[in-house]
């Protein structure tokens, strides 16, 4: 199985240094090294190719925008497997193996692995995404768990406000199935979500319990027209447009769909977006949100939306193990 390293870099010289700290103790399991960088003027790319060391690392210039540089590395690899490695964060070589054995032994497309987060000054931050549900809901103490891609779905659909991939730094994916489904570049710094919505339910999940690696959380790197969609997006338009291009290709169909209550889920995704998106439109009036009667009555419709998402998606969840049990059988 040869794995691939792709480094995206933007002025990144001041991350590098604990970014290398954390690659060097399994550089000898990686086949070959994209560093994409993007107009750089601090010496980012020839820092890394003369600290890495590596036989087979290329540096290839790509102009500014986060994910457009992702989808031009991942064109670039010649390897099955890769793991993008952003700036400032860290895996141990424990993690790589053990995300590597997942995806060998269970022929998967996307395996996740769960990061701590750390701000600069070294501060623990708390974050929970579905990965945290999938790995309670699977409550295995094995190595690695392995889910279908509708079972991820549901997932990323329970918590929409979180995205299913997570930190890609902890993740190891399936680069031809990647190039053929490339990151969206309309999400601003949410593409990685946004590729959810479109492509999860065709790819083979894994996952692997434990923390093997750190995300730094640091200022944004990309620029400020990257930061925000060059489209309003949501989770619930993008995976209604998803859902009839899954049917018609085969991937899932109707029977499916309805064996697990799709359509109910959905509708009360909608209806938790419409909720929050309210709430957040007047918390960015200008008035603190505390004062105001009409924003506590939004954030109760919020809460009570999440509630009821958050049952839908348990039922479609007994539903699908339900569907799989019979399978199996």
């Amino acid at each position: 199985m040869a794995l691939g390293l792709i480094i995206p870099t933007m002025d990144s010289r001041s991350y590098l240094d604990r970014h290398v700290q954390g690659l060097l103790p399994w550089m000898d399991l990686v086949q070959e090294i994209i560093v994409v960088d993007s107009q750089s003027t601090d010496g980012s790319p020839e820092f890394l190719k003369e600290t890495l060391g590596h036989r087979n690392l290329r540096v290839v210039q790509h102009p500014p925008g986060l994910y457009a540089s992702w989808n031009y590395g991942i064109a670039q690899l010649q390897t099955d497997f890769f793991i993008m490695s952003t700036t400032g964060d860290t895996i141990t070589r424990e993690g790589v193996v053990r995300l590597m054995d997942c995806a060998s032994q269970e022929r998967l497309d996307v395996v996740l692995g769960k990061p701590i987060f750390e701000d600069i000054r070294g501060r623990k931050k708390k974050y929970v995404w579905p990965l945290d549900d999938i790995l309670e809901d699977h409550r295995r103490t094995g190595p690695h768990v392995a889910f279908s891609g509708l079972e991820a779905i549901v997932h990323a659909i329970g918590r929409p406000n979180s995205a299913l991939l997570g930190s890609s730094a902890s993740n190891l994916y399936h680069t031809e199935f990647f190039r053929n489904r490339p990151f969206p570049l309309d999400w601003g710094v949410a593409g990685d979500g946004g590729w959810v919505w479109q492509h999860a339910v065709e790819a083979r999940w894994g996952a692997i319990p434990g923390t093997h690696s750190k995300f730094l959380i640091h200022p944004p790197q990309s620029r400020r027209e990257d930061l925000k969609p060059k489209l309003q997006q949501r989770a619930d338009w993008t995976l209604r447009e998803s859902v009839p291009r899954w049917i018609s290709s085969g991937i899932i169909s109707k029977d499916q769909l309805e064996a697990i209550e799709f359509e109910k889920l959905a509708a009360c995704l909608t209806e938790y977006l419409d909720a929050k998106e309210d709430l957040d439109a007047i918390r960015k009036a200008g008035v603190p949100w505390v004062f105001s009667p009409a924003a506590w009555k939004k954030r109760i419709k919020r809460r009570r939306a999440f509630s009821a998402l958050r049952a839908a998606r348990e039922k479609s969840l007994v539903s699908l193990r339900s569907i799989d049990s019979r399978d199996a059988d």
